[in-house]
């Protein structure tokens, strides 16, 4: 995606759709998508202390993948609104990218420091329940991540709230 963007930057196309703001929603995709690896980790194929390293990435992937493709979305949209409003009185402005890029550092930088504090305070960690044995003398167990403060759900509920209202 990005490198068609990057190949494709010189036509008016690509051009008028802003290429910037392309290659970040395909970065934001592609961590948000990456996310899906460090939810399949667990216990047969990393340590306990890997299986809880990915415990924790999976809410960074997911944050920040999100809010990169949803930040230059919104810049995106942003920029245009300003165009609209100068066209209606017929003036011709030029909106640069720092000019837009506003809303995308607020919900980066708040979704970054939730984060980090959840990590610091109360990270997920990986937990192996073991139920019993099953009729045929087997030992029956699954494997979670979890957490056991309350500063965690607080985070959850602030970084959806971000992502979700901004």
């Amino acid at each position: 995606c990005a490198a068609w963007v990057f190949w494709k930057r010189k036509k008016a196309v690509v051009r008028a759709s802003q290429p910037f703001f392309l290659v970040l929603i395909c970065v934001g995709t592609f961590i948000l998508g990456t996310s899906i690896y460090a939810m399949g980790i667990d216990d047969s194929v990393a340590s306990y202390d890997g299986c809880s390293a990915a415990c924790m990435a999976t809410p960074w992937l997911i944050a920040v993948g999100f809010s990169i493709s949803y930040s230059a979305l919104a810049s995106k949209i942003l920029r245009l609104k300003v165009l609209m409003k100068h066209a209606c009185s017929f003036r011709r402005i030029k909106v640069k990218i720092k000019d837009v890029l506003l809303p995308f550092a607020v919900i980066i930088v708040l979704n970054a420091a939730f984060l980090l504090t959840w990590t610091l305070v109360d990270p997920l960690y990986w937990e192996r329940v073991f139920l019993g044995r099953t009729e045929s003398g087997k030992l029956s167990s699954y494997g979670h991540c979890t957490t056991s403060g309350t500063v965690s759900v607080v985070m959850i509920a602030l970084v959806a709230t971000i992502n979700f209202l901004a």
